[in-house]
Formats: structure tokens, C-alpha cells, sequence
């Protein structure tokens, strides 16, 4: 199929006639597509007859090279790449590889595309998950060029001129703030006894002795691909997209150097523990202002010109995924506009540790965990210090906590969201089984089954137990049959 990446639409009719030489790749194509189709539409049709409502899910992005970015490479930013900024569960961003959407272009024929994907998802499904509805507001947008989400930047954004960073108290040589600032002690600490060989190869000195990576490196694509050809150097890849991170405003493209943004994170730099306070102070403040004041209005236009039309495209009840770096009109857009919420105990949107389960809203999907993050026990296992405050300080309960996650503890926290007020209680099936000790999988961190902050994963997962066998463990379903009735759900 990579040949027909390179044609243009409108020779697709003649991609279908019987004498073209790939016909064969094409119709294998068809007859996945159509059994597709069918196969969603028998179950769906199964479903309603029984009374069980489908719920569907939307990606934020597409694939790079997929069908819909080869007929219409115009509709999305092919020079760019989406993902998420830094959170506690990937500290350098995440980067998601796809190419973000160009709405100004999407909104010319009232964002059909939008509408038509839509009202096909709306054949097989009677509620959706948006995913990542925060990137209707705004995306991470990260360079194709650079690697880590740290050398990101929200799209849309607001850059500032040079004269709104002098208010900042940020003025001078701005190549102090632009380019990664990089010490003889750093480079030892980082690579000790290769720090020799490793200077040789990637680093010079500037006229005024400063530490700069040669001209070959000016991104930390440059240094994947080095590093791809010259494999003694692989082990220092990481260190070395890290140094070339170690910068604290970002030049806005096109603009001539007139107008920056802030890096995110920028006070985990070395970069930054080098200033001095009064400039500490300056970078502090730019940086809590950008990031969590500038925009909110700003977003909050954006999200009500394209979410309306689109919503309109379907009859089904639409879930918000909103998590993360939540800006402060959101809830009241997705309130306004009858989007359900998602509420993730370890992702509490309040200044807390975990959620207040029984204090959830309404209108919101509650779960113990999803496909992008680890199950409960594997959540349990991975962090015994932040196991033991839950033990103690949510479920209330005494004596040691244990290392391993027992049944009763996955149950506990499943009848926990059975009884919270939302609307609709999810759960993953690892987490179901995770209360039978004699079936589930014996490694909790196997049961995981995306990792986003991880590029280079791919969705391998595959259920342990065929679904016959799910059917006849009358022990599990009966368990999990009282415990739904006891909570009224």
C-alpha cells in the first residue's frame, strides 16, 4: 500500500480496475473493511435486542500514513507531531508520533470531516468516548524534529513578544534561554569516564568558551539518527535528547526571533538552577502565567467554535476524556455543552492524592484504570509507599499493607465505584478478574495494556482467557452479579 500513499485521489477508480497490478492488496482491503462493518453492526444489532448499550471510542489523532492523511494531507499538520505535556506519569511529555489537525482548514466546509466520522461512529455505537477532549481546546504540538514532549508547545498558543518578556524582567542575550546551556560538571556527572570521547564526537566550545553541541546536532532528531548509525553511542541517546532539552524559552516559528515561548517544566532544568534568584523569580512567574492563565479564554473560543457542530453529527451520549493539564474553562464547556466527565481515582482533579470516589458528579464515567495506564494491581505494586497511604488514609483499613495486591483489595476498590454517584461505572476486565486469584494473570504489570508515554509501544495485548471459558466460571460471574446488584447499579 506505500505505492498508493503517492497517487493522488482522484485516480482511486482506476486503483480498483481489475487490470491494476495491486488490485489484490486493494480488495484484501475491502473484504477487512466490510467484514468490519458487518461484523459491528451484527453486534450492535445483538446488543440493543438485550438491552446493552455499546459504547464506543474516539481517537484524538490518525496515523501518519493512513488513508485519511494521503486524501487529505491539507486537513492536518504534517510537520508536527501531538502528545501530551509532562504529568507524573511520563516526566519528559509524551509523543504520540501523529500529525495534528489543521482547523482552519477543517472548518471551511463547516468540518465535515468531522461530521462524517461522526455519523459513521454513531452506526455502531450508542455512547462515545472523545479521547483526549482537551485537544479540542488545544494539542501538545510537538516538532517533528525533536523527540521528548518537553520541546512542545500548545497549539494554539499566544507567543510573547520581546516586550511583554521585558515586563517579565526577561531581557538581554536571549541565547542564554534559547540554547541548550550545557556544563563541564553536567557532561562528567552524566558520562564519567567517556565524557572525553563523547565531547569529541557531539560538542565544540563557542568563542566565549560555552559548551555547544556541534552544528551537526541542532535537534534531537539529529542525534537519533547518529546515534542509529553508529550503535557504540546508543546507551548515551537518552542523556544526550536530554541536554539538547536544557533550554527555557522556545522561538516562535516564523517570527524572527521576535516572539518566544516559555518551555514547560523549565524549573526542572539545570538550565534554570544555574540563574539567579531575581531571574528565578521572573522565570517562575512567566511560566505559571503562560501556562495556566494566558490561555483559558483563549481555548475556551476554540473548544465552542468546533465541538458544537460536531456533537450535532450524532445522537449518542459523548464522555470527555479530561485528564491531565486540565485549563480552567474546561468543565464549564463540557457542562455547557452535556459532555460527560471522566473520573480516574489516581488522576483526582482536585489538589488531592486520590479521588473522593462518593463525591463524584452525576454526569461522569468513574473507573479504577484504562487501557493507558497500569490495572489496580498493577498501579498497587509499583509504588508501595503511595499503596500504603491508600491502604491507611483511603480504604481506612489497618494492620500491614501488603506488597502484593490481594483479591480483597481489587474488590474494595471495585465495589468503591460501584457506589460512587456517577452515571456510569466502567471497568476494565483485567480489574474484574483481578478479584478471582485463581484466573488472573500472575504478573500484575503484564496486564497493562498501552503504555503512551512510550512511542516505540505497540498495542500487543491480548486477553489470557478465551470468552467461552469467561462464560463458564459461574464463580466469577455470580461474584461480580452480586456485587452489581448490591450496589442498586
Amino acid at each position: 500500500m506505500a505505492r498508493l500513499r503517492n497517487l493522488h485521489p482522484d485516480v482511486i477508480t482506476s486503483l480498483c480496475q481489475a487490470e491494476y497490478a495491486d488490485i489484490k492488496e486493494v480488495e484484501f482491503y475491502y473484504f477487512i473493511q466490510y467484514h468490519a462493518d458487518k461484523q459491528l453492526t451484527d453486534a450492535k444489532d445483538y446488543a440493543r435486542k438485550r438491552g446493552v448499550v455499546l459504547k464506543g471510542d474516539l481517537p484524538i489523532g490518525i496515523y501518519r500514513y493512513s488513508c485519511d492523511a494521503w486524501v487529505s494531507p491539507e486537513l492536518y499538520n504534517m510537520n508536527e507531531q501531538a502528545g501530551a505535556p509532562p504529568d507524573d506519569y511520563a516526566v519528559l511529555g509524551q509523543n504520540w508520533g501523529f500529525p495534528t489537525y489543521n482547523w482552519s482548514v477543517m472548518a471551511k466546509d463547516g468540518f465535515a470531516w468531522w461530521r462524517k466520522r461522526m455519523h459513521q461512529l454513531n452506526r455502531y455505537f450508542d455512547a462515545l468516548r472523545i479521547d483526549h477532549i482537551l485537544g479540542f481546546f488545544r494539542i501538545w504540538q510537538i516538532p517533528t524534529n525533536q523527540v521528548e514532549g518537553t520541546m512542545g508547545s500548545f497549539n494554539p498558543r499566544m507567543p510573547m513578544a520581546l516586550a511583554e518578556l521585558a515586563e517579565y524582567g526577561i531581557s538581554g542575550d536571549f541565547s542564554r534561554y534559547t540554547v541548550p546551556f550545557i556544563s563541564d560538571d553536567m557532561l562528567t556527572t552524566i558520562f564519567e569516564g567517556k565524557v572525553k570521547e563523547i565531547f569529541k564526537v557531539f560538542f565544540d566550545r563557542n568563542s566565549n568558551g560555552k559548551i555547544v553541541f556541534k552544528p551537526a546536532f541542532t535537534n534531537q532528531e539529529d542525534i537519533i539518527l547518529f546515534t542509529a548509525q553508529h550503535p557504540k553511542f546508543q546507551e548515551f541517546e537518552k542523556n544526550l535528547t536530554n541536554l539538547m532539552s536544557e533550554v527555557l524559552l522556545l522561538v516562535e516559528p516564523e517570527s524572527n526571533s521576535q516572539y518566544y515561548n516559555p518551555r514547560i517544566t523549565l524549573t526542572t532544568t539545570h538550565s534554570f538552577s544555574q540563574l539567579d534568584d531575581d531571574t528565578k523569580s521572573n522565570f517562575n512567574r512567566l511560566h505559571n502565567d503562560y501556562f495556566f492563565k494566558r490561555h483559558n479564554e483563549y481555548w475556551k473560543e476554540q473548544a465552542l467554535w468546533k465541538l458544537p457542530p460536531i456533537l450535532d453529527a450524532s445522537n449518542m451520549l459523548i464522555c470527555g476524556e479530561d485528564l491531565g493539564m486540565i485549563p480552567k474553562t474546561v468543565p464549564g464547556v463540557m457542562k455547557d455543552l452535556n459532555i460527560i466527565t471522566l473520573e480516574i481515582q489516581r488522576m483526582p482533579k482536585e489538589n488531592i492524592k486520590f479521588g473522593q470516589v462518593r463525591s463524584y458528579p452525576y454526569f461522569s464515567v468513574c473507573s479504577p484504570s484504562c487501557h493507558d495506564m497500569s490495572t489496580i494491581r498493577g498501579w498497587w505494586e509499583g509504588d508501595y509507599e503511595n499503596a500504603k497511604d491508600y491502604f491507611r488514609n483511603y480504604l481506612h483499613w489497618y494492620g500491614n499493607t501488603p506488597v502484593e495486591c490481594p483479591t480483597e483489595i481489587v474488590q474494595a476498590i471495585i465495589e468503591d465505584h460501584l457506589t460512587s454517584p456517577s452515571i456510569l461505572a466502567i471497568f476494565p476486565i483485567q480489574d474484574l478478574i483481578g478479584i478471582d486469584a485463581g484466573i488472573r494473570k500472575k504478573e500484575a504489570s503484564s496486564e497493562q495494556i498501552n503504555e503512551p508515554s512510550n512511542p516505540k509501544h505497540y498495542w500487543k495485548f491480548r486477553f489470557h482467557i478465551p470468552t467461552e471459558d469467561l462464560i463458564r466460571n459461574t464463580g466469577l460471574n455470580d461474584k461480580i452479579r452480586s456485587l452489581v446488584k448490591k450496589s442498586g447499579r
